[in-house]
């Protein structure tokens, strides 16, 4: 793909204020004015910055026009070249659309079923080659974006300088001695049925492995309780706003059918969710690979494990957290945690956790 619908006027390019704590953003050309002072979600005053503020065209039609000798494949590789992007998940999570939550009181973890979750994928650019520093629900990106033709959306391969290749055959630029480009960032989006699994800052703070870990083992969990791979079903790390202003890391199990099929509806109960964690639990524990001296193997993590997240997938981390779940605190250096065969969580209602001064970094 090298060229995009960018509509009349590209009228289809629009100005998105992303929350730089949470996954909240605000189309500002359909909503017709300002950026809001305050992001509704977390409370966050960062959003009415103007760094927050970000071209986005939502994708609807695109196109590839590529030389015969640039399309070519010849046996100079064996393998096909591949480019990297940084794309970063937004989920717009609205207490308005929670039907059910619980929280363990011991240590904050807990689950939200949300009948409608708006997940938002953004494409900031291809990886590694720079661009402006953005910080997107809770994360510092490089944001290089995507340089087009203002008016036929071709991509733009040589800055200050105009090629006829890099317009459409149609476009009225294309023979022009000056380039007219813009900037922007792709995105795609989802409306659908999720469930927010929060997950303790014990787990979450100062563990690359932790979170990589901790998806691929609920996916390998589902399987082991539904009897199959869940393919209709996805995890991505997102960003849980509390009412209070707080911020935790979750894991969002969320439906691929838009609107939702209402499966996850029934992870809404406590001892289900405890079901599905104690099966994955027990695979990873008596797993061969613990003797092999890798990190996980294909009998447990690494067939739910996302490509990009391969080399920060262990076996060994899920079974240590997935067993302080399941216990309800995370067992102390040199304690062999207990798992029993019940459910022993306390459970609340209330939200867990306050805002803390400290940044990640301090602690």
């Amino acid at each position: 793909i090298d060229a995009i619908d960018l509509g009349p006027e590209g009228e289809q390019v629009r100005t998105w204020a992303c929350c730089p704590r949470c996954g909240y953003a605000r189309e500002l050309d359909a909503d017709g004015g300002d950026a809001p002072t305050q992001c509704p979600r977390c409370g966050s005053h960062g959003i009415a910055d103007i760094s927050q503020r970000l071209p986005v065209a939502e994708l609807s039609s695109v196109s590839a026009i590529i030389r015969r000798e640039e399309a070519t494949i010849d046996d100079g590789s064996d393998e096909r070249a591949r480019e990297r992007f940084t794309v970063q998940a937004l989920a717009d999570i609205d207490h308005a659309h929670v039907t059910k939550h619980w929280y363990v009181q011991s240590d904050g973890f807990g689950a939200k079923h949300l009948r409608n979750v708006t997940i938002r994928w953004i494409n900031l650019g291809r990886s590694g080659i720079g661009g402006a520093k953005r910080v997107i629900a809770g994360d510092e990106v490089d944001a290089a974006l995507f340089r087009v033709c203002s008016e036929c959306g071709k991509l733009d391969t040589a800055s200050g300088v105009n090629h006829r290749r890099e317009h459409r055959p149609w476009c009225s630029r294309r023979a022009s001695h000056e380039e007219s480009t813009t900037e922007l960032a792709l995105a795609r989006r989802l409306t659908t049925e999720g469930l927010v699994l929060r997950l303790p800052q014990s787990i979450t703070l100062g563990d690359a492995f932790a979170i990589p870990s901790l998806s691929a083992a609920v996916l390998l969990g589902l399987r082991e309780r539904i009897g199959g791979d869940p393919d209709h079903l996805q995890i991505i790390t997102v960003v849980d706003p509390a009412p209070s202003g707080n911020t935790e890391h979750a894991l969002l199990l969320h439906d691929v059918v838009p609107g939702g099929t209402g499966y996850l509806s029934d992870f809404t109960d406590p001892a289900t969710v405890w079901d599905l964690l104690h099966r994955a639990w027990k695979i990873v524990r008596d797993c061969d690979c613990r003797d092999d001296g890798r990190l996980a193997c294909e009998r447990c993590l690494l067939p739910f494990a996302a490509p990009a997240d391969v080399t920060h997938t262990s076996r060994s981390v899920a079974e240590r957290h997935l067993a302080g779940l399941l216990i309800g605190h995370e067992p102390k250096p040199g304690e062999d945690a207990v798992v029993p065969d019940a459910m022993p969580w306390m459970l609340t209602t209330e939200e867990p956790g306050v805002n803390d001064p400290e940044s990640n970094l301090e602690k």
